[in-house]
């Protein structure tokens, strides 16, 4: 769930009087809101503005994509200016609330968004503010919104009484909104058909228009209307929206009713593609998914193909996510349905090869919109590494304002410098994929490569070896439910895990088992497959660890940053660091480093307090191996804070996290986390995962061991022990293979030896 933009900034800053609020919305309007921030002094100025500066400084950063600072800014101004009565600030504090209330939203505190949005409700029905001429009409707006969300977050609770109330006031408002001056109605409804668009309920967005007999043509009499009554900076927004957004929700309510015809041609009315753009930016790519709809349920698979790459185009020329220039709630179907749609057709269509092109695309567009929820990612890089960065991204942002169309990244003269001399940053700014000639030429002599893509009812399995690419589609039914169902057998003692690991042999493997001729599997996972042990599959008379030595990857396209040189044979062993809790010791942890640091005669270890991750962060770009048998977490809510928890000093707080491995730059060969659910990741949206292996990759290792659940300490020592000493025959994918059968012999049972997966480059 992301939005970057949210519908309180937008709502604020597009309609409040007064040069402040100009400045603002130009700013928002032509990507210049990094010159309004410095200008107005940065977070700096959050505990000393007054309160009208205050919230366009909070509505700048909104718009800039900077949500924590956002965050951060609006929090201070309602705890600054709470108490402060006059209409004005109370409709800026209504802005505030909301603004929280969505962040908590994107973050998965659904019942703290519950709590503030009730406060915008409340403050909205305040005698004063409510008959205010100049805010009451845009505080009652910011109500009807305020119900949409809290019918959404009540349903998401488990409250279908209360999301039903919810909606019952909403129709009651609508009334309201009906009897308004047009262009305001029409805005109130653009605003609600974006939530509704949001939540798939595409025929209640078109009923707000069709229940609408006005026209929406912009006249003299409106427009000194909206400068009157809300002052010039509604000129600007009136010069980048002036087209009605009828003919778009006309079209998706009759999609929703299968008349794709009629749907093609309410389509057409919009004549030409910058008018498009004009009519709202984030119409702007879903326009194009919406035609590929419609022309997909026509029978014209071609045109459908032509118009979602047109839509795929304008989402990869964005850095950040485009939901946020619409300001689409927290709850978005987001973007990856339009890949989803595409690569389905192209299948359908025999060309398997665009198809995992998308899907490729599709994988690095999630990394894209993950990092770049982060507003700041620390850069132990070199100094040109880090102007690139900044100059590439920079750019990047500025042309998400350009309404000529022009989006062609060739322009970005930094984004391709920073991808020709710093791959791995350069992900944090283009959506890159490799080509299936790429793909292959970075295979193993006896490699195929099994890749997934998974989104909703839609799985397809990607085949690829020297000779051939197939791409067959499988069976997505109650896959979680299987995968969820074989992770808990494995923590049970028994032979529980037998079925669910057959069944999903049968589901996943089975189907494409023919295509599968080399001895070494590259497996790239999507979705919660990045959950499943695939060396623990069973066809019944063996494991696939039996069968093939398999590595696997995020993506495809990691290959891309794989097998550069690397330090010399060195290695590093951090082992039970001190956490000031001795619940939290790892005696058998402190035992496997020690083996593991004997078994190389230019192995250094750190135990105790002395595993800090100061050391790290010191000392790990001089190691080519470095191993961690220490505690490691990970945060569902928020991926980018899971971490590896070393023990602490003057220097750093232990804590390394995901989102500080992005900083970092290593050079290893490999990275091997001994550590409990180390190699699980983010995977609730159906994007890539993006976990701490992708972490370790990115900062400079060429492949990472790592446990999918809570692993157990003296099995773990001994697979562990196992592997380093197969290691030396430079092989990792079938040193590790050959541990786990080894373990397996001692343990017999999955979960002591099917934990650990090899993420990365295999020799």
């Amino acid at each position: 769930m992301t939005a970057l933009r949210l519908l309180a900034a937008l709502a604020l800053v597009a309609w409040l009087p007064g040069c402040s609020s100009l400045d603002a919305a130009l700013a928002m309007n032509n990507g210049t809101e990094e010159a309004y921030i410095q200008k107005h002094g940065g977070k700096a100025a959050f505990n000393t503005m007054a309160y009208d500066d205050l919230i366009m400084l909070c509505g700048v950063y909104a718009s800039a994509g900077k949500m924590e600072s956002a965050n951060q800014c609006f929090q201070a101004h309602i705890r600054r200016f709470e108490q402060v009565e006059d209409p004005e600030n109370r409709y800026y504090l209504l802005s505030s609330y909301g603004a929280v209330a969505d962040y908590r939203m994107n973050h998965g505190d659904l019942w703290g968004a519950l709590a503030l949005n009730e406060k915008v409700l409340t403050l909205s029905r305040e005698p004063e503010l409510a008959s205010s001429s100049l805010y009451g009409g845009w505080a009652r707006l910011m109500r009807m919104l305020t119900l949409q969300k809290q019918r959404y977050l009540h349903q998401q609770l488990g409250q279908p009484e209360q999301s039903a109330q919810a909606e019952v006031a909403l129709d009651e408002e609508l009334v309201w909104l009906r009897g308004e001056p047009r262009l305001f109605r029409h805005t109130g409804y653009s605003w609600l058909a974006n939530g509704y668009e949001a939540m798939g309920e595409y025929q209640k967005a078109a009923n707000l228009f069709l229940q609408d007999e006005d026209t929406v043509a912009d006249t003299l009499a409106d427009t000194m209307d909206l400068i009157t009554s809300f002052g010039t900076s509604a000129l600007v927004d009136m010069t980048q929206d002036p087209i009605t957004p009828r003919p778009y929700y006309l079209a998706l309510g009759e999609l929703a009713q299968g008349r794709s015809e009629a749907a093609i041609d309410h389509l057409n009315e919009f004549d030409g593609e910058e008018i498009v753009i004009r009519s709202s930016h984030y119409r702007h790519w879903s326009y194009f998914y919406h035609f590929g709809r419609a022309y997909r349920a026509s029978g014209q698979p071609e045109l459908a193909i032509s118009k979602l790459e047109r839509a795929v185009e304008i989402i990869e020329s964005q850095r950040r996510d485009f939901s946020s220039d619409h300001s689409k709630m927290a709850f978005a179907n987001d973007k990856q349905k339009v890949y989803a749609l595409l690569i389905d057709i192209l299948v359908e269509q025999g060309q398997a090869e665009q198809a995992l092109s998308y899907a490729e695309k599709a994988k690095s567009r999630a990394l894209v919109d993950m990092l770049a929820s982060r507003e700041t990612l620390e850069q132990s890089v070199d100094p040109r590494a880090s102007q690139l960065l900044k100059a590439a991204q920079e750019y990047e942002r500025t042309q998400q304002k350009n309404v000529s169309g022009d989006r062609t990244r060739s322009n970005n003269v930094a984004a391709q410098q920073l991808r020709s001399e710093y791959p791995e940053l350069a992900s944090l700014v283009n959506v890159d994929s490799l080509d299936v000639a790429a793909i292959r030429a970075r295979l193993g002599p006896e490699e195929v490569m099994l890749e997934y893509y998974w989104q909703g009812d839609q799985l397809v399995a990607f085949v690829l070896s020297a000779e051939q690419l197939s791409a067959v589609k499988l069976d997505a039914g109650q896959l979680d439910q299987r995968i969820a169902a074989f992770r808990e057998a494995l923590m049970l003692t028994g032979d529980e895990w037998r079925e669910p690991a057959q069944a999903l042999y049968q589901q996943l493997v089975a189907p494409v088992e023919a295509a599968l001729v080399g001895q070494e599997l590259l497996v790239v996972p999507h979705g919660s497959l990045h959950y499943l042990p695939f060396n623990a599959l069973h066809d019944g008379r063996r494991f696939v660890v039996d069968r093939w030595a398999t590595r696997l990857l995020p993506s495809a396209s990691v290959l891309a940053y794989l097998g550069k040189q690397q330090a010399s044979g060195r290695l590093l062993v951090l082992g039970n660091p001190d956490l000031n809790d001795a619940e939290m010791a790892l005696p058998g942890a402190e035992y496997e480093a020690q083996v593991i640091a004997r078994q190389w005669q230019q192995g250094q270890v750190l135990l105790r307090e002395q595993a800090t991750e100061t050391a790290v962060r010191q000392q790990g770009p001089q190691y080519a191996m470095l191993h961690f048998a220490s505690h490691g977490e990970f945060n569902a809510s928020n991926p980018l804070d899971s971490r590896l928890m070393l023990a602490a000093d003057a220097q750093h707080d232990g804590s390394l996290t995901l989102g500080e491995l992005y900083g970092l730059q290593l050079n290893a060969d490999l990275v091997t986390l001994s550590a409990c659910e180390t190699g699980l990741g983010d995977v609730r949206s159906g994007d890539d995962v993006v976990g701490l292996n992708r972490g370790f990759l990115f900062a400079g290792a060429d492949s990472v061991v790592s446990s999918l659940w809570p692993v157990e300490d003296t099995s773990t020592a001994f697979l562990m022990a196992d592997f380093y000493a197969r290691l030396k025959g430079g092989d990792k994918v079938v040193a590790l293979r050959e541990a786990q059968m080894h373990t397996r012999e001692k343990y017999p049972h999955p979960f002591y030896w099917a934990a650990f997966q090899l993420t990365g480059e295999s020799r």
